[in-house]
C-alpha cells in the first residue's frame, strides 16, 4: 500500500509521455482503470495521427472533380473505375473483374501505362485496393467470420451500447457527423435507417454471408472469406466506404472554404483522419469482443479472437487505415492498449454529444410509434430508461452520468423501477443465449440460423448502393472457392 501510495504522489498529473510503460501506473477514465503498458499510446503519438487523411483516395476524387466525373457518392467508384480506362464505368461489377483478375496472378491490373495525372491517380488509387498484402490468411479471415457469425446477436447489441453509444463521448469524431448530419439528425427513422446500412455492410464483409465474385457480372452469396477477395461484395462495399469517407473530407473541407462551416482542423484535426479510423475499426473488432464477454460473463478462446481482429484488420486495409494506426495488427493486447490509449485522448463529453447519445437510445423506441401518434414523448421516455439502465449495466454508471443518463438512472417512479427490471432481464436473457452458444450441437444449430438470418438481411433490406438482387443467387458451397 505505501509502494503504491508513493507511485501515485510520484507520477500525479504528469504527462502520458512520462509514465513508464512496464504496468507500475495506473490511468482511468470515465470509471474505467488499466495499467499503463509498453502497448499504449501517449496523447502526442495519437495526435500527429489527425493530420493524416487518406492521401490516394483523396488524389482520386480530385482528380474526377477536376474532369467534372464527381456527383454521388455511391458513384465515385464507376467514375474511377472510367477515368483509369478499365471500362465505361456504367457497371463496375463488370469492369472490375479483369483487374481483379490480373491482380490475382500477379500482374499489374492495366497492361498499358497511364496518360495524364488524372489516370495516374485513378489507376494508383485502384491499383492499392485491389492489391492483397502478403499478412492477409484467408484461413484466418474465414474463422474471424465464423466467430462473428456465431455471436451476432450479442455483437450487435455490443455494436449499439460499446462502440456507438459509448462512442459519442469523443466530440472530435462527432463533429464530422454533425457536419454530414449522419446518425446525428433527430429523426428516428432516419438514424434506424442509418443503422441499418451499417449493419449492411458489416453483414456482408464480417459475417460471412457476404457474396463472391463468380463471373464478370454474377455473384453468389455465403462465401465466407471470398466476399473480402478483390471483387466481392464485402470487397465492393470497404471501397465504397473509403471513397465516402473521402467525400466527406473534401466536403467539410470545401464548406470551411466557402465560409458556412466552422469545422477547424487546428483543433479537431482533418476530418476523417487516420486516429478516427484507426478508433472506429477498434469500435467494430476489440469493442465487440470486449461487450460479448461482458454479456456472455466469459472469456472468448484467445486464438478465435485473433481471427477476428485478423479479419477487421483486412478490412481496415480495404478502408484505408494505415498499418500505423491498424491496431488490429498485434493481436488483443495491442488493441487493447489501443482502445484504452484513445479514450484518455478522445473522450471528453460534451452537450451536443450527450444530445445525440440521447436521441440513438430513443430511436428504437420513438421508430416504431405511427406517423402522427401520440405519446411519442412518454414512449421514446420509456424505451431510453430501459437502455440507459443497459448502458449502465455494461459500461459503469460514471459514464452514464457523464451522458447525462442520471435523471433516467434515479428515477424513482414506478416506470423507473420497471426500467430497470427490464434492463436487467435483457441482460440476464442475453447472458443465458450467450452460454447457449456454447453448448454442443445447439450452439452449432444457433449458428446456423445466424447465417440464414443473415442472408434473409441482405436479401431483403437493399440500401440504393448495394449489389442489385439479380445479379445474386443463392449459396451453392460448391461454385465458392476462396482463391489462396
Amino acid at each position: 500500500l505505501l509502494k503504491a501510495l508513493e507511485l501515485a504522489r510520484r507520477w500525479m498529473g504528469c504527462p502520458h509521455e512520462e509514465l513508464p510503460r512496464d504496468g507500475t501506473v495506473a490511468v482511468a477514465k470515465l470509471g474505467f482503470v488499466g495499467a499503463w503498458t509498453e502497448h499504449h499510446l501517449s496523447h502526442s503519438e495519437l495526435e500527429r495521427h489527425r493530420a493524416e487523411a487518406d492521401g490516394l483516395a483523396d488524389a482520386a476524387l480530385e482528380a474526377l472533380h477536376d474532369l467534372g466525373k464527381l456527383d454521388a457518392p455511391h458513384q465515385a467508384l464507376e467514375a474511377i473505375i472510367e477515368v483509369a480506362g478499365a471500362g465505361t464505368g456504367d457497371d463496375a461489377y463488370a469492369a472490375i473483374a479483369p483487374l481483379a483478375a490480373r491482380a490475382e496472378s500477379g500482374l499489374s491490373p492495366f497492361a498499358d501505362s497511364a496518360t495524364g495525372a488524372a489516370q495516374r491517380a485513378c489507376r494508383a488509387f485502384l491499383e492499392a485496393v485491389l492489391a492483397v498484402p502478403a499478412w492477409v490468411d484467408w484461413d484466418r479471415v474465414g474463422r474471424g467470420q465464423a466467430l462473428f457469425e456465431r455471436y451476432s446477436p450479442l455483437a450487435a447489441f455490443s455494436l449499439y451500447y460499446v462502440s456507438l453509444v459509448a462512442g459519442f463521448s469523443a466530440p472530435k469524431i462527432v463533429a464530422v457527423l454533425r457536419e454530414t448530419g449522419y446518425l446525428t439528425k433527430p429523426e428516428a427513422k432516419t438514424t434506424i435507417r442509418r443503422i441499418l446500412e451499417t449493419g449492411y455492410f458489416i453483414t456482408a464483409a464480417a459475417g460471412g454471408a457476404g457474396a463472391a465474385r463468380l463471373s464478370n457480372r454474377r455473384f453468389r452469396r455465403g462465401a465466407g472469406a471470398a466476399t473480402l477477395q478483390p471483387g466481392g461484395e464485402g470487397w465492393l462495399y470497404a471501397v465504397r466506404v473509403r471513397l465516402i469517407h473521402a467525400m466527406v473530407r473534401r466536403r467539410v473541407r470545401h464548406n470551411v472554404h466557402r465560409g458556412v462551416s466552422d469545422y477547424d482542423s487546428s483543433k479537431l484535426g482533418v476530418p476523417v483522419n487516420q486516429e478516427d479510423l484507426g478508433v472506429t475499426l477498434l469500435a467494430f473488432s476489440h469493442n465487440v469482443v470486449r461487450g460479448v464477454q461482458a454479456f456472455c460473463g466469459r472469456r472468448l478462446d484467445p486464438v478465435a479472437v485473433g481471427d477476428y481482429l485478423h479479419l477487421w484488420r483486412t478490412i481496415g486495409h480495404l478502408l484505408g487505415v494505415s498499418d500505423a494506426t491498424n491496431w488490429c495488427r498485434g493481436g488483443s493486447e495491442e488493441a487493447q492498449g489501443a482502445i484504452e490509449s484513445l479514450g484518455l485522448h478522445l473522450l471528453e463529453p460534451d452537450d451536443f454529444t450527450r444530445q445525440v447519445a440521447r436521441q440513438l437510445l430513443e430511436a428504437p423506441s420513438k421508430a416504431r410509434e405511427p406517423k402522427g401518434g401520440g405519446g411519442s414523448a412518454e414512449a421514446g421516455g420509456y424505451g431510453l430508461g430501459v437502455r440507459a439502465h443497459v448502458f449502465a449495466m455494461l459500461m459503469g454508471p460514471q459514464w452514464a452520468a457523464h451522458l447525462g443518463l442520471e435523471p433516467w438512472l434515479r428515477d424513482s417512479t414506478f416506470h423507473g423501477w420497471l426500467s430497470w427490471l427490464k434492463a436487467k432481464a435483457f441482460l440476464l436473457c442475453v447472458r443465458f443465449y450467450g452460454q447457449l452458444l456454447v453448448v454442443p450441437y445447439v450452439g452449432d444449430a444457433l449458428a446456423s440460423y445466424h447465417g440464414r438470418v443473415f442472408q434473409l438481411f441482405l436479401q431483403h433490406f437493399e440500401p440504393p448502393w448495394a449489389i442489385p438482387a439479380k445479379l445474386v443467387a443463392p449459396c451453392e458451397a460448391e461454385e465458392i472457392e476462396v482463391r489462396p
